[in-house]
């Protein structure tokens, strides 16, 4: 299977929406947001990071291009990507997705992470969680 990348459309914000908050509050990075605010609260961090020019990189196969594999978020602080958060199904885990999906975001990398997760190319980028909940970036 080719795996191709796009920008994000419209129609494929719900999956965006959803997927990034039940897999980031399952995170041992998530923090210690109350269960009864997580939802509001990061639906609201999501769009504020939206209001302010957040990108998203979707992953999917060549002859498919409205099935999502995966996605990378993100956005360009004085040239350095600020990525916010990386996404891909399990069964497409190990098949380069995130690199893929990452690699596409502008500016350079390895530039900074707000939403820290578990891949060992992670580990290169500075962990700054604070860069998402500003206004203005």
């Amino acid at each position: 299977m080719q795996i191709l990348t796009r920008a994000a459309k419209p129609s494929d914000l719900n999956f965006v929406y959803d997927s990034w908050m039940k897999s980031w509050r399952l995170s041992k990075w998530a923090g210690v947001i109350p269960n009864h605010l997580y939802y509001d609260t990061q639906r609201t961090l999501i769009d504020d990071l939206f209001a302010r020019g957040m990108q998203v990189v979707i992953a999917h196969p060549s002859d498919q291009p409205d099935v999502i594999l995966g996605y990378a978020a993100g956005e360009v602080k004085d040239g350095q990507t600020v990525l916010h958060y990386v996404y891909v199904k399990d069964p497409f885990l190990g098949l380069g997705i995130d690199s893929l999906t990452v690699g596409a975001l502008p500016g350079l990398k390895p530039g900074f992470i707000t939403h820290k997760i578990n891949t060992k190319y992670c580990k290169e980028w500075r962990h700054v969680p604070e860069l998402c909940r500003r206004k203005a970036l």
